[in-house]
């Protein structure tokens, strides 16, 4: 990795583990609370809290950077005025402070002493069982978290998240995938030389065989109204297969793409994850994953495949299209080239509050072939990267 590319890695992780610090220093009830002047209606005192923490990491390490972030976002400008050609690409930073904050609401109000930090009830194995009991599992992929990822010219840098209730970081960056258990979550500051050193490989396997069963079985929100109809309209199966082939419906975002790893340890495997037209900040952070995952046998070859899929009636959320055109589309084309695309900051500009953006996208491993034929029949384009040589 180039130097740059290091130090904004390293500022990604300060921003998810300071929130998380934060976070674990608090007594549980004051997380708790509904806060009155913050974000949006329904924003809780670990919503507001967090992002404040994000924001401030951000802003101590680049004040000219963009910060996408659901409660109080900044608004896109699309170019930044710097540069011999006098128009650069902002960087751009995309935040989900506190993903699966219900959950961890409830998770929370059920512990007696309500006086205890945080730290307390999190990262130690007996309360696993109790999140996954109620929330799904495996924690290490089900858990509340918080996640950053980094954009560099309309391209993925990297991605932390720190998922609460294990208290282990994950990274993924031109440098590797890993995992690290935080030892001491109130005190810690890990940096990437830390994580690449100490830290677990994170590998993302193939489809073993030509199972169709498993290339179809799936996770995606929908959880909420409008989400069913959305998934339909998609034409990746019916609404029986749907019901059949569905491994799991409430999960949360950031993490949803380590479904597709060897963290997953079901006897089957999930063939593909969709972003089922969500919001920016609960896919955005697969991108890196996409870009930086190679097959463990062939470090050529990326082992995961990103597609994006519109409808030619989409539905709306807030008036944002679920499954936009490529017209309108955050992902659109890098000048120049068919094949490689670039997140785009002129099409979110257009948002008075980008964290709102929304889209449909599929990723799944490398040779599930009965995904590859469903992209290619409707027609949905592939979305790739360029590799730095």
């Amino acid at each position: 990795m180039q130097g740059y590319q290091v130090a904004y890695t390293n500022a990604t992780i300060n921003a998810v583990v300071a929130a998380n610090r934060y976070l674990l220093q608090t007594p549980i009830g004051d997380v708790l609370q509904k806060v009155q002047t913050y974000g949006k209606d329904d924003t809780i005192d670990v919503d507001a809290r967090t992002e404040i923490s994000v924001r401030e990491e951000v802003d101590r390490f680049d004040k000219r950077a963009l910060l996408i972030t659901e409660e109080k976002s900044a608004r896109v400008m699309p170019w930044s005025p710097e540069g011999v050609s006098g128009f650069n690409l902002p960087v751009i930073f995309v935040a989900d402070p506190t993903d699966r904050s219900s959950p961890l609401k409830k998770f929370l109000s059920a512990i007696p002493n309500q006086n205890l930090p945080v730290s307390a009830v999190v990262g130690k194995s007996k309360m696993y069982a109790l999140w996954e009991r109620d929330f799904g599992g495996p924690a290490v992929i089900t858990g509340a978290c918080s996640a950053v990822t980094c954009l560099m010219n309309g391209q993925p840098i990297c991605t932390a998240i720190v998922n609460y209730i294990t208290q282990q970081l994950f990274v993924a960056c031109a440098a590797g995938i890993r995992l690290l258990k935080l030892k001491d979550s109130t005190q810690e500051n890990p940096t990437l030389d830390r994580v690449l050193r100490e830290g677990k490989k994170v590998e993302f396997p193939v489809i073993a065989d030509r199972n169709v069963e498993q290339m179809r079985r799936f996770v995606t929100f929908l959880g909420k109204e409008g989400y069913k109809e959305s998934f339909l309209q998609s034409k990746l199966m019916s609404e029986d297969e749907m019901r059949k082939r569905l491994y799991y419906d409430l999960p949360g975002g950031p993490l949803r793409v380590l479904y597709l790893s060897d963290l997953f340890t079901d006897a089957q495997p999930i063939g593909f994850i969709l972003a089922n037209g969500e919001k920016i900040g609960e896919w955005i952070h697969w991108l890196s994953c996409v870009h930086f995952a190679l097959l463990e046998h062939d470090q050529s070859e990326p082992a995961l495949k990103l597609f994006e899929i519109f409808h030619d009636n989409p539905r709306m959320k807030e008036g944002i299209s679920m499954a936009p055109s490529s017209a309108y589309s955050p992902l659109s084309l890098l000048p120049g080239s068919d094949d490689f695309y670039l997140v785009d900051s002129v099409r979110l500009s257009c948002h008075d509050n980008p964290s709102k953006v929304r889209a449909t996208l599929l990723v799944a491993p490398r040779r599930n072939q009965e995904v590859r034929r469903l992209m290619e029949q409707h027609g949905f384009r592939r979305i790739r990267f360029p590799r730095e040589e």
